[in-house]
């Protein structure tokens, strides 16, 4: 199944202790755009799930950081999204361009602030 848009995620216990707690809550969202899923590979933990997709990020080991969805991106660069992934738009239920369009003006900005907590922490925690 496709999922493709702006649902929130939500945090297991692990999650919740996890660098991902800054890219979550009411005020936050983040970009789904995949029609794969995974089975947890062993020995990860577990972080992440929504309800279309329940494994949406898990940790291997203490440095490996896996996400099923985006944190990086940001609104002006969403627009080439659109643009070069037309076809993929017009093939999932309930998508359309101008709809995307104005989630991404609204959660972007919110984003790129709370990704670059995530990613600080993340990278302070491998030594980097």
């Amino acid at each position: 199944m496709k999922e493709l848009g702006w649902p929130p995620i939500t945090l297991t216990e692990a999650g919740q202790e996890s660098c991902l707690r800054h890219v979550t809550g009411e005020d936050t969202a983040v970009l789904h755009w995949h029609g794969d899923t995974f089975e947890l590979p062993e020995a990860t933990t577990h972080l992440a799930a929504t309800p279309a997709c329940p494994n949406q990020a898990f940790l291997w080991g203490s440095t490996a950081l896996v996400l099923q969805f985006h944190i990086e991106v940001t609104a002006p660069g969403l627009e080439a999204w659109w643009v070069g992934n037309a076809r993929d738009i017009a093939a999932t239920a309930e998508v359309m361009v101008p709809g995307l369009r104005a989630h991404s003006a609204h959660w972007a900005p919110r984003l790129r602030e709370r990704a670059q907590a995530a990613f600080t922490e993340w990278l302070a925690g491998v030594g980097l």
